[in-house]
């Protein structure tokens, strides 16, 4: 009888102690626990993963660190804990993404998906329309959207900044909890269909390099020196965290959107003008955010709910 007891209050112990942990945790707080845990998990079945030791490691700390940022913020409720909670995830998402160039390739993945991809658009057009976009390069655009494309990072992040100035907390967490659903449900998918894109799997002669004006080549080479050589084609995660981002500006803050606006269309036009994504693969990121974005808010909702009754226990 003893020995039935010990699991049960030990359990009841874990219980509560997890329970004191996430009630402090905000949406962001809670995809990114679930974002790392499940990459962990796959480093930890997958072995032969180069360095996986150190990315275990890395994921155990980015765990631990998540719940300390909330449970301090909770605790010491200043202007610059607020702050780091806010926006500690812009730090971590984009090394989430660099972490990427190690787990999504052979022999961890079944190979490319780049044909099948290609074979896709030839199915919906009749052709393909990264080549037949190769006719219409014309410098001015080409630069244009080359500059939209690097700049992808700062479109979530100047929502994010101007939710803080109006000091919606709740619209912050709402409108920056979908997009981070955003980056990470993209990142997933990346695993499942590993490409490197129209512009490493067409012939050189069909390349875009040249044909900017006075930035073009200096910016590509910038994103290639930060992003490697990576299989993060399909979804495309700009026109889905674009989207999302669009969205929320467009319910939250209307001056905002009206100046994003053109430069999210530009985001999702660039991705093929500029040879970075097949047609398909900017689908599949429209039809993700049209998931996420009832998805994230429902979630949010119901987090807050839940947040509340652990407060009040």
């Amino acid at each position: 009888m003893f020995n039935r007891r010990v699991p049960s209050l030990a359990g009841i112990r874990l219980h509560s102690r997890l329970v004191r942990l996430l009630r402090h945790c905000s949406l962001i707080d809670l995809v990114l626990l679930a974002y790392v845990s499940v990459v962990g998990g796959v480093v930890l079945v997958l072995p032969s993963i180069r360095y996986w030791e150190v990315l275990l490691l890395d994921h155990a700390l980015v765990i631990g660190l998540v719940l300390l940022i909330a449970k301090t913020s909770a605790r010491y409720p200043s202007f610059f804990w607020k702050m780091v909670h806010c926006w500690y995830a812009a730090a971590l998402t984009p090394m989430a993404y660099r972490e990427l160039y190690y787990l999504v390739r052979p022999p961890i993945t079944c190979g490319d998906f780049d044909q099948a991809l290609l074979a896709a658009d030839h199915f919906l057009f009749g052709a393909d329309p990264t080549v037949w976009l190769h006719g219409m390069l014309w410098p001015p655009l080409v630069e244009w959207s080359q500059w939209v494309y690097t700049s992808f990072f700062f479109i979530p992040v100047s929502l994010g900044v101007f939710l803080c100035l109006r000091r919606r907390v709740d619209h912050y967490e709402e409108a920056i909890g979908a997009a981070t659903i955003g980056f990470y449900t993209s990142y997933l998918g990346y695993f499942f269909v590993p490409a490197i894109g129209p512009r490493y799997w067409m012939p050189r002669d069909l390349g875009i390099e040249g044909h900017g004006l006075w930035f073009t080549d200096r910016l590509r080479a910038h994103l290639d020196s930060l992003e490697f050589c990576m299989r993060d084609c399909f979804p495309s995660g700009h026109v889905e965290v674009t989207l999302i981002v669009l969205f929320f500006a467009w319910r939250y803050h209307r001056p905002l959107f009206a100046f994003l606006l053109p430069i999210g269309l530009t985001m999702v036009f660039a991705t093929v003008y500029l040879q970075y994504h097949y047609v398909v693969d900017v689908i599949a990121g429209a039809v993700l955010a049209a998931i996420v974005v009832p998805a994230a808010s429902a979630c949010y909702r119901r987090w807050e709910e839940v947040r509340r009754s652990l407060a009040a226990a």
